[in-house]
């Protein structure tokens, strides 16, 4: 995998993973968390062979187990809490409340 740090991706996005690529914005250099969640979609597209990229955006269930595991991966050092709050909002199209979505990361701890 490739880790890239940037400014080419939109404000309110702090990381994104293509495939083996991982773009993470600059300001964010130095984040354990943010890194591990990351590479954990990189993980996903390999241990799918390359289907993440299909099903990520096409299956609320699939994009909501992924975001789930790669949300896990980012508590160490961070408040569940507030990566609830994350992973609940709209952005993500998984149509789930911050308490659903601390249930869903704390599944994979």
């Amino acid at each position: 995998m490739i880790v890239i740090y940037t400014n080419i991706l939109p404000e309110r996005k702090a990381g994104l993973t293509i495939g083996p690529v991982i773009l993470i914005q600059r300001r964010y250099k130095g984040d354990a968390g943010l890194l591990a969640h990351e590479k954990e979609h990189a993980r996903q597209f390999w241990a799918s062979f390359g289907l993440h990229l299909i099903l990520y955006p096409l299956s609320r269930r699939y994009r909501l187990w992924a975001e789930s595991r790669a949300f896990a991966k980012q508590v160490n050092g961070s408040n569940i809490d507030d990566l609830a709050e994350k992973m609940a909002r709209d952005s993500y199209r998984l149509g789930i409340t911050k308490t659903d979505a601390r249930k869903h990361i704390e599944r994979w701890l």
